[in-house]
């Protein structure tokens, strides 16, 4: 029983992180089109009004159905796969303290997003560099991430 719970465990663990990592990268995307949309501004005020609501409506969507459903699947996931292996195993692998350091550190990504949100929310303009931030530190930890767990269990 513990063998297919951590199978099924491992698939919804990578399904999650395809949600919470693609949703930042995309996220992050959405927004800076959101940030020209306020730059350029347009002769109509109604359809730029209306182009805006649909933009912010899509990145609610992201943010809340992508990147904060991925976190959670990924932590539930986690801590299922920590439970059913043991904590032990995990502790005395050094990749998998390489990968926490790398989730830490997407968890601090995903953070500073979310204030980026509450920025938006609150009609204040975005900054271009820091939705560059956000796009690049998710990838570049993405496959980090990917990497360390595909080669440190492969060494160990």
């Amino acid at each position: 029983m513990s063998y297919y719970l951590m199978l099924g465990s491992y698939a919804f663990h990578i399904l999650g992180l395809l949600f919470w990592l693609g949703g930042l990268i995309a996220l992050s995307r959405v927004l800076r089109v959101f940030t020209a949309v306020r730059e350029e501004g347009a002769p109509d005020e109604s359809s730029v009004l209306t182009h805006r609501e649909d933009l912010y409506e899509a990145v609610r969507m992201i943010w809340f159905g992508f990147v904060l459903a991925g976190v959670v699947l990924v932590l539930v996931t986690g801590l299922i796969n920590l439970s059913v292996i043991g904590v032990g195993y995990y502790m005395r692998e050094g990749w998998f303290h390489m990968k926490l350091t790398a989730v830490m550190l997407l968890f601090g990504v995903t953070a500073f997003a979310g204030l980026q949100m509450t920025k938006l929310a609150r009609g204040e303009a975005l900054e271009r560099k820091k939705l560059a931030l956000i796009h690049g530190a998710t990838s570049a930890l993405t496959l980090c991430v990917l990497l360390i767990t595909y080669f440190g269990r492969g060494l160990s």
